[in-house]
């Protein structure tokens, strides 16, 4: 799993939906899993337009099985 420390690392949501899933990777507590999933909400529903909305997503995936 992963955890977000009260959205600390995210100091911009510009930068989370300008990011590529390298620039993501890179940033703490995100791996390449993680950013990877957050460039493919992105593609499929447009950009994030809160730290909450991208945190209520990561939270529901989070909880998915992996495959």
């Amino acid at each position: 799993g992963f955890t977000l420390r009260g959205g600390r690392f995210f100091s911009g949501i510009g930068y989370i939906n300008a990011a590529s899933a390298d620039q993501l990777s890179a940033l703490p507590g995100i791996g390449a899993k993680l950013a990877a999933r957050i460039v493919e909400y992105r593609q499929k529903t447009g950009a994030f337009k809160s730290v909450q909305e991208l945190m209520n997503e990561l939270k529901v995936r989070n909880k998915e099985p992996e495959s």
